[in-house]
Parts: C-alpha cells; structure tokens; sequence
C-alpha cells in the first residue's frame, strides 16, 4: 500500500510539473497557476496575513522559526524551482548560460527573454494572489537569476517585496573589504538583515538599495536555541557540519602553495572525524552536510577512498533539521560558519579545525575576539579529549556569549522571528 501511495505521489507530482511546463508553453497564466498552487507548501494555516515567499532551504529554516515563535503570517511556500522552469522557457540556453547574478543588470544576455517572463509575470501574479490571498512577497536572498523579474514585476504591480537576507555572517570586516556584490540591483520594499556589519556592506554595494529600505532583526532560526531548550540531548552524539574547500575564506587565501594546504586541511579533517568515529564505537557521530548532492558527493569520496567497510556508529547525511541536531549533541564540529554561532547560541561545546595560520591581514575568523569559545582539533587525542569532557570546554559565562553573538545576530533576546514579522506587516498595512 506505501508503495502504492508513492507510485500515486510521483505520478501526481509529475503531471502538475507538465501541466506548469505546458502552462507557460503556451503563455497561459492560469494553467500555470494552477500547477504553482500544487506545489505550495504552508506554514501557519491559522494566521490572517498571507505572504508568498520564494523557497530555498536556509530560508525555510528562518521562515519556520517566524511561524513557531511569532506566529503572525501565513507563508505559502513556492520553491524557486518552479520560478526557474518559467524564467528557462523565455530565455534560450545559449542566452540563459552567459546569465549569472553578477552580471544580469550589466550585460544584455537574452533582454527580449527577460521582457517576456516579465510580461508573463505581470499576467501570472495577479491570477495566483487571487488564488492564494498573499499580500506581500519575500525571499532569502537578492541575487537569484530567475527572481529578479519577479522583484520588476511587483514593483509594476505595487506588491511589496521583501527579502530576509539569509547571508550576512562574514566575519569582522570582511564583506566591505571584499565588494561581495558589485552590478547587483535591489528593487524590492525592505530588505531584512541578521546584523549591522551586513548592512553596512550592501549599502555600500547594491544598487537601489537605501538606508530606509533595510532593517536589522537579526537570525529567526536562532530563537530556538535562545528562548527553547525543550529538545533532549542524546548521551554521546556528535555532529560535525561539513564544509567544502570552495567556500568559507579560501577566496582570502593567497599562493597556489597556501591555497593546496588549505584543500589538503579540508580533506584530512573530514578523514580525521571518520578515524575519531571508528575509534570511538560508543559515540554516534554524524557528517552533516549541505543539501546539494555535489557536498555529499566529497564527503563519500573523502570515506570511499579511506576506508575499506562501513563504521556502523558513522552517519553521512545531507538530510535531518540542523537546529535539532545542534540541540541534542554534546558537541559540535564546524568550521567559521552559521552552525558555529548556532553551536554557542545553544551553549554547546563548539570544536574547529585549524586554518588560522593560512590567512593574513584579513578578518576571516568569527571567534577573532573570542578565542575562548571555541576549541581547535587536529588529532583524534584532541577530539577524544574535547568530546570526553565537553562540560569542561564551555569555557565562557553567558555575558560573553551575548556580547559575541550581537556582533552576527544583533541580539540574543531571542526575539527575531517578532522583528521580521512585524517589518513585514507594516508594509503591507
């Protein structure tokens, strides 16, 4: 029978995904529609005011926290995707490959495209807010390709768009010394920021962007872990967020030589928490990595080309909510991303590698000025030590946590989901 009701699923699920193909073949705004509304997902059933958003997954987890712990907005929840199928079918894909989001106000790659989806958007946004109700749009973040004529289109229509920006953790300094986002163009209503040091950057960087159309409220996500300490530890888990060479400050890495040491560093962690995990067979110890298959890809090559059979107490997962794997470790592994701040929101024992040696004159590093929170492993002894006796590693009194955290999160009340909630129901009222 469940596998019935999968077959059923799929077979549904693939005839809404031709209906929208065949929707927008034929430019008609209400076929399409009709496929969108099927694949909206929704938070909040119980509150009065509607809000489409574009759904990416960080985002999601922000979204949830706003719906949980402010509860003011119903979110109904289109998946980019779907927006990408539309934005493909007007431009060709020769056209469409020389589109990035650096370059799209800049050059004039497939212009008679992007007016066509913008026709079809000002056609097809009028017919799904009659369907759904939604008074206002939001997104993660302003840069994606197949979002921007959404944002134009709004603009026209007078549908306030905003977007929760769900980057903006760089450490001290970096985004203004880098210009992350020159060619980028805001045309949206408000602009939401987890902290000031992100704000001052895109003001400095984006076009139609202006201190009137940004709010600082900080990380919804993280009211969890400052107002929720419901969820249980599990004795002996240990999760370990993955990270990828590409990312993170490796683009502040200068010389071929330097940079080679950096992947090398990335490659023998990875392969160090393997060996940590099948010399401690008590303790459960999960990889957590990013959704996309490409991160999950490196870390199964990294065991593959290492070890010979499973480690049956080793977990490598793209899946699983991280704000519950964060909660209920003893310890968390992770290297100068959300998840560290995540780790130390929560009180957690937070473990990193060592790349402090690799970068100089740049503010790369989170705990720059908070050294004493977090813990540098490069053995399986240092792991040992730091797992074993995690209780004596939480090596900070609350104050310093909450003077840390205000520098990314802007504040450890536990109250962002409340701030971003109310920016937005001010705009559409």
């Amino acid at each position: 029978m469940d596998l019935l009701k999968k077959v059923k699923s799929k077979l549904t699920n693939l005839g809404f995904l031709a209906l929208l193909k065949f929707g927008v073949l034929i430019k008609s705004p209400k076929l399409t529609v009709r496929a969108l509304v099927f694949f909206t997902v929704k938070f909040n059933d119980s509150a009065g005011k509607k809000v489409l958003c574009l759904g990416r997954s960080i985002f999601l987890d922000d979204l949830r926290a706003m719906a949980d712990k402010s509860g003011q907005i119903q979110y109904f929840i289109i998946h980019l995707t779907y927006f990408k199928i539309l934005f493909d079918r007007f431009v060709s894909p020769a056209e469409r490959r020389k589109i990035t989001e650096a370059n799209y106000h800049e050059e004039k790659f497939g212009q008679a495209g992007k007016k066509g989806y913008l026709e079809f958007l000002i056609k097809l946004l009028p017919e799904l807010k009659k369907s759904i109700g939604f008074e206002a749009v939001l997104s993660g973040n302003f840069g994606y390709v197949m979002q921007q004529e959404v944002e134009r289109a709004c603009q026209q229509l007078e549908i306030p768009f905003v977007i929760m920006h769900k980057e903006g953790l760089g450490a001290y300094g970096d985004y203004v010394d880098m210009n992350l986002y020159d060619g980028y163009i805001f045309r949206g209503q408000k602009m939401l920021l987890y902290n000031n040091q992100i704000k001052k950057a895109l003001l400095e960087n984006i076009g139609g962007l202006t201190e009137e159309k940004v709010e600082v409220v900080g990380i919804p996500r993280f009211d969890y872990y400052l107002s929720d300490s419901s969820a249980g530890v599990i004795p002996g888990q240990v999760v370990f967020f993955s990270f990828y060479y590409e990312d993170r400050f490796f683009n502040l890495i200068q010389g071929e030589k330097r940079v080679k040491e950096a992947r090398a560093r990335c490659y023998n962690f990875h392969k160090l928490i393997m060996e940590f995990a099948e010399k401690n067979p008590k303790l459960k110890v999960i990889i957590k990595t990013k959704a996309s298959e490409h991160f999950s890809r490196y870390v199964n090559e990294i065991f593959d080309q290492n070890f010979k059979k499973p480690i049956a107490n080793l977990e490598i997962t793209n899946l699983g909510n991280p704000v519950e794997l964060v909660k209920k470790s003893i310890a968390v592994i992770g290297f100068n991303s959300t998840v560290s701040l995540e780790a130390i929101a929560a009180k957690k024992t937070l473990i990193s590698p060592i790349f402090n040696d690799l970068v100089e004159n740049k503010s790369w590093n989170f705990f720059e000025k908070f050294p004493e929170l977090v813990n540098y492993a490069g053995t399986v002894e240092d792991l040992e030590k730091y797992v074993y006796n995690y209780r004596d590693y939480l090596k900070y009194d609350e104050r310093v946590r909450d003077e840390f955290l205000k520098d990314f999160i802007y504040s450890a009340d536990g109250r962002a989901g409340r701030r971003a909630e109310e920016a937005i129901i001010k705009l559409m009222e």
